[in-house]
């Protein structure tokens, strides 16, 4: 089963299909390797830590809490079906 990534007006943006994230219009964008995801050019631009999102400069970018994904401020930006 695919998971699904909404905006916090129930808008979809993108999914999970197996290792890749792909936006709402079917576009493959970027791939899960481990704890790495990789951009279509096949460079690492994400790490993820425990349950957060980090920039390859190690800049905390998100957090996930439950369904939920969160910017550094704490601010609510997308959910998770």
């Amino acid at each position: 089963m695919d998971t699904i990534f909404k905006d916090t007006n129930g808008n979809i943006i993108g999914r999970i299909v197996g290792d890749r994230f792909l936006d709402n219009s079917g576009n493959w964008i970027y791939t899960f390797v481990n704890d790495r995801i990789i951009n279509t050019n096949g460079n690492w631009v994400y790490t993820i830590v425990n349950d957060r999102l980090m920039d390859t400069s190690g800049n905390w970018v998100g957090t996930m809490v439950g369904d939920r994904f969160y910017d550094v401020e704490g601010n609510w930006v997308g959910m998770t079906f």
